[in-house]
C-alpha cells in the first residue's frame, strides 16, 4: 500500500491546528508512521523537515530524519528511511 500525506489538522482536529499545506503526517494504512513539515523562519526557512515517528520502531536512527529542500524529496527519502527501518525490525508494510 502506498505511503499517505494527511494534513495533520485533519488526522488531529482536537488539536485546533490551522489547516495548510505546510505541516503533514504520513499513513501506511491507517498507523501514523512519520511526519513532514516546512520549516518557517532561522536559516532553513522554507526547506522541508521529515522524520519516521512509527512508535512500533522503537529509538529513532541518525538516518531516520533530515531537512531538505522539497516536499517531494521529503516524501521521497521519508519512504525510504521507513521502508528500511520495517525491513530492520521484520514487520511489513499494510
Amino acid at each position: 500500500m502506498p505511503l499517505i500525506l494527511r494534513r495533520s489538522a485533519d488526522q488531529y482536529p482536537e488539536a485546533g491546528w490551522p489547516r495548510t499545506d505546510t505541516d503533514w503526517v504520513v499513513l501506511n494504512g491507517p498507523q501514523v508512521i512519520g511526519s513532514i513539515s516546512q520549516v518557517q523562519g532561522g536559516p532553513v526557512d522554507g526547506q522541508w523537515r521529515w522524520s519516521v515517528t512509527d512508535l512500533r520502531l522503537g529509538a529513532a536512527r541518525p538516518w531516520t530524519f533530515r531537512t531538505v529542500s522539497s516536499l517531494d524529496e521529503a516524501k521521497e527519502q521519508l519512504a525510504i528511511a521507513w521502508r528500511k527501518r520495517i525491513a530492520e525490525e521484520g514487520l511489513s508494510e499494510v
